[in-house]
């Protein structure tokens, strides 16, 4: 099932409402449709199981369907070697990895690698 890491102000009641790029990877790279489920967690320690009730062009809306206590650690520890990148995309790789699951980030600087300022990508992990 898929993982979204979502602002607890997106979760009202039973209802959770999915802007951004979230919308897109849902709809276009996902190409979930209302009745598929994802999981949803806002960094509070719990997930929650939402079922989708409807995919627009700006806009997923779900309605939430149980809460449980986030799983933790999966069993298997996946470390990922990524080359440094420019600007936001280090960050937007970081992001996405944890998405899928990833549990160490390794940066590494070949000589095609481009950094501008060596210490905000330490400070990014």
């Amino acid at each position: 099932m898929h993982r979204f890491f979502i602002p607890p102000e997106w979760i009202q009641g039973r209802t959770v409402t999915l802007n951004g790029a979230i919308v897109h990877q849902i709809r276009h790279v996902l190409r979930l449709r209302p009745g598929d489920h994802i999981l949803v967690l806002d960094n509070s320690g719990w997930e929650w199981k939402v079922e989708l009730t409807e995919v627009s062009k700006n806009r997923v809306e779900g309605r939430t369907r149980g809460k449980s206590l986030a799983r933790g650690e999966p069993r298997t520890k996946i470390t990922l070697y990524q080359g440094v990148l420019k600007g936001n995309r280090f960050e937007f790789a970081l992001q996405k990895g944890t998405e899928v699951g990833v549990v160490e980030f390794v940066p590494v600087v070949s000589s095609r690698c481009v950094i501008a300022n060596v210490d905000a990508v330490e400070k990014k992990l």
